[in-house]
């Protein structure tokens, strides 16, 4: 085994299927030791591979979509980054089917409706009426079950909504590339039926297109393994041809297996249900390095899958048939760096950032004082603003970026929290449209 550069470009851990009930910490919670015992796994892997840069987590956080259950997770990740030195715009999350308020979903014959329709076609038709639902007002109903989800995802900057069901963020390699984090959504028509038969869930060719870019690599998120997608062959073709690795969870399985030009691995669980045949937790630490030979350049992927011990009740390396605790992955990239730097510029990440913090502070505000912020800013009633709506917090940023009404946003928030001049406007600069005419 080759040993490890002193300091790797990137490492990254992978975490899967939590599960947090509402029970969650109480003295006779059985997976408060397995947490304690991943953390310190964790600490003991950072002796020899230097840092952690993110975790990620390919969903199912919450047990049924409710917010006590995410308030435990997001106390849960803060105690995680803190312990291993991470910042908190490095925790990326997507959501999975129990992050989904099913009650919502069997309570609205809107959504489910909608679910019926899409289910229903195949081929162009499925991603031309998915697009169509979409773009319209119905699609954000699309999104409503997992507004407890959006709130908690807000102050990572990982909400999703009907024009925006994926996000991104960039980390720097060596030698000017990126690798390029896509978070996908998957769980659009996500119900109490949800199977791998007729009731499939769906990404939508706007998720899996990734757009190509010199000197940019791809790693993607999703709950549901393409197995339990309607567009499994789109989605397939799609990442196996643009994106070096695919991370996914739901299965409660664990397996890494090559997938096009780069690799797929299934995470496994950290919290499996304990009736399940083989309950084995698990997750994954992945380290990735630009390397040159021969003036060529290569991406090397190490995965290190952990997993739960019964016998020395800790996590240990999961070996393979070679007996080895790790799998290694190199890649063929382009043989000259971009041109041009392609991550996001500093200020541009540092706009981002605010925007991130903006939203989450916005939406802990009451919902009664999120309407009286919009009316003091004359945005009721505009575009797809409207006050009855799930996602109302995520819509009002939305429509006041676009307005660009960022800066007087931030300064009602911050008043409305009692912190009014505490803190500098990074926004003060933007004005209004109708100020530009």
């Amino acid at each position: 085994m080759r040993p490890l550069p002193e300091v790797p470009d990137l490492v990254v851990v992978h975490i899967s299927d939590i599960h947090f009930k509402s029970s969650a910490g109480r003295v006779q919670d059985r997976n408060k030791d397995l947490r304690h015992e991943l953390l310190l796994d964790l600490r003991r892997q950072r002796t020899h591979l230097r840092k952690f840069d993110a975790i990620v987590v390919t969903g199912d956080l919450a047990f049924a979509g409710k917010a006590a259950e995410f308030e435990i997770a997001s106390k849960w990740l803060d105690v995680l980054r803190e312990q291993l030195n991470i910042a908190e715009k490095n925790i990326l999350v997507t959501p999975g089917n129990h992050d989904v308020d099913r009650d919502k979903v069997v309570a609205s014959t809107g959504i489910l409706g909608l679910h019926a329709r899409i289910r229903a076609c195949h081929g162009d038709a499925l991603q031309s009426t998915f697009a169509n639902v979409m773009s319209a007002e119905e699609g954000h109903q699309l999104f409503e079950a997992i507004a407890e989800f959006n709130t908690f995802a807000l102050q990572y900057g990982c909400a999703v909504h009907r024009d925006q069901p994926f996000w991104e963020r960039d980390f720097p390699l060596r030698d000017g590339a990126v690798l390029r984090i896509r978070g996908m959504t998957s769980i659009c028509v996500s119900g109490w039926n949800d199977d791998t038969g007729a009731n499939k869930m769906i990404l939508g060719e706007i998720q899996y297109a990734l757009t190509r870019e010199p000197g940019v690599e791809y790693l993607t998120l999703a709950h549901h393994p393409p197995s339990w997608l309607l567009d499994q062959d789109g989605a397939e073709h799609y990442l196996n041809t643009r994106a070096r690795i695919q991370l996914y969870g739901h299965k409660h399985e664990h397996w890494i297996e090559p997938a096009g030009q780069g690799i797929r691995v299934v995470a496994g669980a950290v919290h499996p249900e304990r009736t399940e045949s083989n309950w084995i937790p698990r997750y994954n630490v992945l380290v990735l390095n630009l390397e040159k030979h021969d003036n060529a350049r290569f991406l090397e992927v190490i995965v290190y899958p952990r997993r739960w011990s019964t016998e020395q009740t800790c996590f240990i390396g999961d070996c393979d048939a070679s007996h080895l605790p790790i799998r290694l992955y190199r890649f063929r990239i382009d043989d000259s760096p971009p041109s041009v730097a392609s991550p996001r510029t500093d200020r541009v990440a540092l706009e981002a950032d605010e925007k991130r913090r903006l939203g989450y502070r916005l939406a802990m505000l009451a919902k009664d004082l999120q309407i009286r912020l919009a009316q003091r800013l004359e945005l009721i009633g505009c575009d797809d603003l409207q006050t009855d709506a799930s996602d109302f917090a995520d819509a009002l940023l939305r429509i006041a970026e676009e307005r660009q009404r960022l800066g007087e946003l931030f300064d009602l928030v911050e008043k409305y929290h009692g912190e009014i001049n505490q803190r500098e406007n990074p926004f003060a600069g933007l004005v209004k449209e109708e100020d530009k005419r």
